[in-house]
């Protein structure tokens, strides 16, 4: 399926003005940087596809990885696991006050729903990027 989209690249700086203009229709952009970017107030659609939350993902170079001893390995993969759950919740939350100030805004009328067609644009994305996160630096972590 076509969409008549195009990608364009663009300097960060140059995006609100870009969009206030014309000169770009859209963006894609964390939630919480849309608010503190104020994109909202140029942009007229909003779509919640709940894909962006990787912020917990680290990769190492796998040579560089398996060059390291296994108890150095082992200190960098549990400080991770003891970091992740409160980087998820400190996200969450700024995610969900980005999304109130965002609502707030006058023009934005849609109702935010869980849709089907939602959790299937998520579940897409993530079988798609599932295998690039499969890589041995990842599973050694395991």
């Amino acid at each position: 399926m076509r969409s008549g989209a195009s990608a364009v690249a663009l300097p960060f700086g140059e995006l609100y003005t870009s969009l206030q203009t014309g000169v770009v229709d859209g963006q894609e952009n964390p939630l919480d940087t849309i608010q503190r970017m104020k994109f909202y107030e140029v942009q007229k659609y909003l779509v919640l596809s709940d894909h962006g939350a990787m912020e917990d993902v680290v990769l190492f170079n796998p040579l560089w990885w398996n060059s390291l001893p296994e108890q150095h390995r082992q200190v960098i993969v549990t400080a991770f696991a003891e970091v992740v759950p409160a980087l998820r919740s400190h996200k969450a939350a700024a995610v969900k006050s980005a999304l109130s100030v965002i609502a707030e805004a006058a023009w934005i009328s849609a109702k935010l729903q869980r849709t089907n067609a939602r959790r299937c644009v998520s579940a897409c994305i993530r079988r798609r990027v599932r295998p690039i996160l499969s890589v041995p630096a990842v599973k050694a972590s395991a």
